[in-house]
């Protein structure tokens, strides 16, 4: 009779207190009371400290179970073959049995002598901190994603189910048993670890970087979670308040902020437009190595190769964006070069008119200076000899210069003459390396005659200046200045006058000024041009239209180029976006040093491969194929979240590891607690 019934009996039968039937029923219930109280060995037990005991112990009993079993399987050749050994293996594991269950009696026993029924609270908290369990956890990552932690915890779930004894006194099948115990916790772990993980990730949402969060701020923290699960602070009871706060509280420990590199290369993907991988914006190796991997697994993989499908498309996309409407390098390099010619032309017209003008002003021509011309010419000659052109000498005996022959001046050396004698100079060019540099010389001269003031009259000091800013601009721009003598090789323009590292930075971006001013459609295919080359450097040639991208010959072509050249062409926005590509296409292909990828496109076939090795049995095939089906179900999940790892130290991870992990064990020992 329990204490509550006896109470009830008195109640009930108070008229016959005194009586020898009232006084009978007391002092059996005394007896039996005096009986049923526990031993000091059962308070123990049922302690606290001894419950916590015992939820440690219970992972290394099932071990123990499992040792002699599996030594048992092995030395009898999967049980095809018993013998001696084998058998003395089975008779340790009956005797293990034995003892477990002992145990259980004992336990159950002391915890019903002290009136404890129910759930076994303080077990569970030895069962998250056995040092079996600790021991798995501490080696596992945290699964990022939603549907990562579900197979984390299914798996991690259905450890802890197996690592749960059996009591082969209540359920003599030990094999069905612990099949039974496995799937349970499986199904626990799936479920729990979500929910355990989603206070994590909200935690370290909200406390990120802070290593101390007053008890104010987790309040807060406290409140806004619940209410963003769809809670009534107001209305929650004491302990579900105190509860989920603790839960904050240790997840804020363990939560010092997110690495601003990866956080950075997140951001660069997002600004671009692309989805990533997990580990290309972390740039972890082992990370890294594995999404490529998996991306070889047909099935497991497929999301995977289609995220690295459209990175590639995207990629290809947006660095093709910037040659949109690019005509093939000859014929953009003839677009510009006419372009400039025709300016210069334009050029040239106007001082011819201004000298016109001027002579129409003054009644008479100007003669250019020529001394300063005959002095060069005698000092080119003597330096360079026959490689001047003759068609260049007999030029310069029109005007009386012939060293050492007829110095008879038979033409006046006016504006309109030295135009001409430009002309000759520069249709006699090509030839050789020696005979251009000679010519580049007289031009020179030519030029600087008609700009020198000779003391002619004011009228044609403006026709004079026109000059001088046309020969600058030619000095300034040597595209210009090529492309007006017609020495311009339209195959190579771009290449020699924009992109190559020998271009200087200014004359490009005078370059750029003055075709972005005189001619839109020139500037734009000068735009397209320079968005072709970093193309072809991007992905080279790519008939097929489908190369990966190339980050070391994009960044190689960026360098060189320099912002200073791409932002006389392109906008502020668009010159960030031509690097930011290029950092992506780096996070995407480069791979970081400390772990390569497979590279045979047939990881498949490699991790399938140790279950049918012969010899290998049927069970331990089936399990390494269902650990490896369910750990690459949460890799390729953690890869497709995107989701950052919060930084954390070494042992800020190994503690965080083991609260989830190990709950994720200790789910897995509850849900398998109807078949202990």
């Amino acid at each position: 009779m329990s204490a509550e019934k006896y109470a009830q009996w008195i109640v009930d039968n108070q008229s016959l207190q005194g009586t020898p039937e009232f006084e009978t029923v007391a002092k059996a219930y005394q007896a039996a009371k005096e009986q049923s109280a526990p031993t000091l060995k059962q308070k123990v037990q049922a302690s606290i400290p001894g419950r916590v005991v015992q939820g440690m112990r219970d992972a290394v009993d099932a071990g123990a179970q499992l040792l002699p079993r599996g030594l048992e399987l092995a030395t009898s050749a999967g049980g095809l073959s018993p013998n001696p050994v084998s058998k003395f293996f089975g008779g340790e594991a009956q005797r293990v049995d034995q003892m477990v269950s002992d145990n259980a009696r004992e336990y159950e026993g002391a915890r019903t002598a002290t009136g404890q029924e129910g759930f076994d609270g303080a077990r569970l908290v030895g069962n998250v901190f056995s040092p079996a369990n600790a021991a798995i956890a501490s080696k596992l990552p945290v699964a990022a994603s939603t549907m990562g932690r579900v197979f984390q915890g299914a798996a991690l779930g259905g450890v802890g189910g197996g690592l749960t004894p059996v009591d082969t006194q209540e359920n003599p099948d030990f094999a069905s048993t612990k099949a039974g115990q496995v799937a349970l916790g499986a199904g626990m772990g799936a479920v729990a670890t979500p929910i355990a993980g989603k206070v994590f990730d909200y935690v370290g949402k909200a406390l990120a970087g802070r290593k101390s969060p007053s008890p104010v701020v987790l309040q807060k923290t406290t409140e806004e979670f619940a209410r963003d699960m769809g809670l009534d602070w107001q209305v929650m009871a004491a302990k579900e308040r105190s509860d989920l706060f603790e839960m904050v509280k240790a997840a804020a420990a363990g939560n010092t902020g997110k690495d601003p590199a990866a956080v950075a290369r997140a951001a660069d993907f997002k600004a671009a437009g692309i989805p990533y991988l997990t580990g290309q914006a972390t740039r972890d190796p082992r990370q890294f190595a594995a999404e490529k991997n998996l991306s070889q697994l047909p099935g497991v993989g497929d999301d995977i190769t289609a995220r690295l499908s459209e990175q590639a498309n995207l990629l290809r996309q947006k660095v093709g964006a910037f040659s949109a409407g690019a005509t093939d390098e000859q014929g953009g390099g003839a677009r510009l070069s006419e372009a400039l010619r025709g300016f210069d032309a334009k050029k040239g017209k106007e001082v011819s008119a201004a000298y016109k003008a001027a002579r129409e002003s003054a009644g008479k021509d100007v003669e250019l200076p020529m001394q300063g011309l005959a002095q060069d010419y005698a000092d080119v000659l003597d330096r360079f000899g026959d490689k001047v052109p003759s068609g260049v000498r007999n030029q310069f005996r029109k005007y009386g210069i012939e060293p050492g022959g007829d110095m008879t001046q038979r033409k006046l050396f006016t504006v309109e003459e030295a135009d001409k004698l430009l002309k000759v100079i520069n249709d006699n060019g090509g030839s050789d390396k020696t005979t251009d540099t000679a010519l580049t010389a007289l031009r020179e001269s030519v030029k600087r005659s008609v700009t020198t003031d000779g003391g002619a009259e004011d009228v044609f000091a403006p026709a004079r200046k026109l000059a001088a800013t046309r020969f600058g601009l030619q000095d300034a721009i040597p595209a210009l200045e090529s492309s007006a003598s017609g020495r311009v090789n339209p195959d190579t323009f771009v290449q020699s006058f924009i992109v190559s590292k020998t271009a200087q930075t200014s004359q490009v971006q005078k370059l750029a000024s003055l075709l972005k001013q005189e001619d839109p459609g020139a500037f734009s295919e000068a735009r397209s041009q320079i968005g072709a080359y970093l193309q072809r450097k991007a992905f080279g040639e790519n008939p097929a239209g489908d190369a990966k991208f190339n980050p070391a010959q994009y960044a190689k072509a960026l360098r060189e180029l320099g912002d200073a050249k791409l932002g006389a062409f392109f906008s502020p926005d668009e010159v960030t976006q031509l690097n930011r590509l290029g950092r992506i296409g780096a996070y995407v292909e480069s791979v970081p040093a400390g772990r390569l990828p497979n590279t045979s496109g047939n990881w498949g076939a490699i991790t399938q491969l140790a279950g049918r090795i012969p010899g290998v049995p049927s069970s331990i095939a089936l399990a390494g194929a269902l650990k490896n089906s369910v750990g690459n179900q949460m890799a390729a999940s953690t890869a497709l979240s995107g989701q950052l790892p919060t930084k954390m130290s070494a042992e800020d991870v190994r503690l965080m590891s083991q609260l989830l992990a190990g709950g994720s064990l200790a789910s897995g020992n509850a849900g398998a607690l109807p078949l202990r």
